[in-house]
């Protein structure tokens, strides 16, 4: 397997707005009632790639890498 990397934290309610706010997410429902340093939850997996790849061209990964 090749060497791969993870961000060290959760995607923030902060940071998933403002990829909502560039209109390269969809808005989570409830997402406006999680405080803004905290993880977010209930992400399709549609959702977490449109977030990656907003996240400066980063991916989801792999079942093996995962």
């Amino acid at each position: 397997m090749a060497t791969f990397a993870l961000d060290r934290m959760e995607v923030t309610a902060t940071r998933f707005t403002a990829c909502v706010r560039a209109k390269a997410c969809v808005a989570v429902p409830g997402l406006e009632a999680v405080a803004e340093g905290l993880p977010v939850a209930m992400v399709s997996v549609a959702d977490a790639a449109a977030f990656c790849a907003w996240d400066h061209g980063k991916r989801l990964p792999t079942d093996a890498e995962w």
